[in-house]
């Protein structure tokens, strides 16, 4: 992989563009758990932003759920169903309460 070029340029290999690929979407993985962090740190944070990041975190984890089921193996479907599961419940949860 590291000496095959991708067809956009010369300069980009094969390999350069997998690693930036992972290393970007990891990234985007870190950022997302990171805000979970932050919005759920203290009750009064959490129901500030609740009507906001709950949708989006529904809609986010469902997404890596199913880049998981169509790319991945079955740790991390099992850990991404898991918390895509307790974000809906949570979004559920709240909603009911009022």
């Amino acid at each position: 992989m590291a000496r095959d070029t991708v067809l956009l340029t010369r300069r980009t290999t094969l390999w350069l563009a997998w690693v930036g690929f992972n290393l970007s979407h990891s990234l985007g993985a870190i950022l997302f758990g990171v805000l979970v962090l932050l919005i759920g740190r203290t009750l009064a944070s959490f129901e500030a932003e609740a009507r906001v990041f709950l949708p989006f975190a529904v809609v986010v984890s469902a997404a890596y759920l199913v880049l998981g089921v169509r790319y991945w193996f079955r740790t991390p479907i099992i850990g991404i169903s898991f918390s895509s599961v307790c974000f809906l419940a949570s979004g559920l949860l709240f909603l009911a309460a009022g």
